[in-house]
């Protein structure tokens, strides 16, 4: 076990240390705020924290012990975490945030989620009120039927509340909106099962984005590309905007497999007029630029390969409740030293019937400069 004090004080050192460096990174000012080293760094060259399943809410007692009945005390606890609300997670700092997006364009098809069901009136339950999944349009919430508590159960009001936030709050560091678009069959439970995301359900879906979302307040791949002939060549040429005109921004990701981002593409090269970035499968990729590397520790020397090379990678700090359970910092510690743009966690507060873990900067900072990207 690892704690968190005593690796401040020799990541910082180290980090900032690195020969070729001193004149860019040698202090440890917080880059959310306007100073000389930021003036000078374009939007991978920051390190920052953001949350995972940012939306989520804390299943019940009741609900938790049934999953543990129907399939299993490891899967039970995997799944005991939540967030405060969108807003509060921002105003504490994190600047990526993680949706879990289900197309319901008909709507009611998530208005009788089993477990609820199945605990319906027992002690530590919840009551839950179908009329919120009854509209049409889409829905962000874990799991259906098994982990459907959510902040903010319709996509427009997610948007909303962040779209909100960074209006009042028009200096931040450039946000990542990353999220899965929900579509696997639960067949262990015989539940409710999602509808596939079509070429035209994402067409909808950036719809519901740009309803919410000026354009001048995204970040884009047009935007990325710029003269180059793909985004990766632009993205390897440094070709980012700088960190001062992308403050107030957004950048989002679709985080799936190629099978998915196949219908997002639909015959799209280097996603030509597309408002999402996809989730790079390769660096030799054409429409590489973002890399979800979910493991730090296994994955660590990759991460900094694709750092270097100018690409963008966003990683987990922790996964199931396991580190916060565990006290155990190795994978942050691992996300840091990798040098990922945006590390995840599910903990910026510390579960303290567990243990004193959560995960932020050193010096409480909210983005600081990232020297394995210069």
């Amino acid at each position: 076990m690892c704690r968190f004090k005593a690796f401040s004080l020799v990541i910082i050192t180290a980090f900032f240390s690195s020969s070729g460096l001193a004149d860019t990174c040698t202090n440890t000012q917080d880059l959310e705020k306007h100073n000389q080293t930021s003036a000078r760094l374009k939007i991978n060259q920051i390190q920052t924290i953001g949350t995972h399943n940012s939306y989520k809410r804390a299943l019940p007692a009741a609900e938790l012990s049934t999953l543990a009945e129907l399939l299993g005390e490891e899967t039970a606890e995997s799944l005991d975490y939540s967030h405060v609300s969108l807003e509060e997670q921002l105003n504490e700092g994190a600047r990526q945030i993680e949706l879990d997006i289900y197309y319901d364009p008909a709507g009611g098809r998530f208005t009788s989620p089993l477990l609820p069901e199945m605990t319906k009136n027992q002690p530590g339950s919840r009551e839950f009120d179908p009329s919120v999944m009854a509209s049409p349009g889409f829905k962000v919430f874990h799991m259906q039927d098994i982990d459907i508590w959510s902040n903010c159960p319709l996509l427009e009001d997610c948007l909303t509340q962040i779209r909100d936030w960074s209006l009042s709050n028009p200096e931040h560091v450039p946000i990542l909106l990353m999220f899965n678009t929900k579509q696997q069959k639960l067949p262990e439970i015989n539940g409710t099962d999602p509808l596939p995301y079509t070429s035209t359900a994402f067409d909808v879906l950036e719809k519901a984005f740009l309803a919410v979302f000026d354009s001048e307040q995204l970040i884009t791949p047009d935007k990325v590309r710029g003269k180059y002939t793909s985004l990766r060549q632009a993205v390897l040429a440094g070709n980012w905007p700088s960190l001062e005109q992308s403050r107030g921004k957004f950048i989002f990701l679709v985080d799936e497999g190629i099978d998915v981002t196949r219908a997002y593409l639909n015959e799209s090269n280097n996603l030509n007029n597309k408002l999402f970035f996809i989730n790079s499968v390769s660096s030799d990729d054409e429409n590489a630029a973002i890399f979800v590397k979910n493991n730090p520790i296994e994955e660590q020397q990759e991460i900094s390969a694709l750092v270097k090379q100018g690409f963008m990678v966003r990683t987990r700090a922790d996964a199931s409740t396991r580190e916060a359970r565990n006290n155990d910092t190795r994978r942050f510690e691992a996300a840091l030293e990798a040098g990922a743009q945006y590390i995840t966690t599910d903990y910026l507060f510390p579960r303290e019937e567990w243990s004193s873990y959560s995960v932020r900067l050193p010096d409480n900072n909210v983005a600081r400069c990232n020297a394995k990207a210069l």
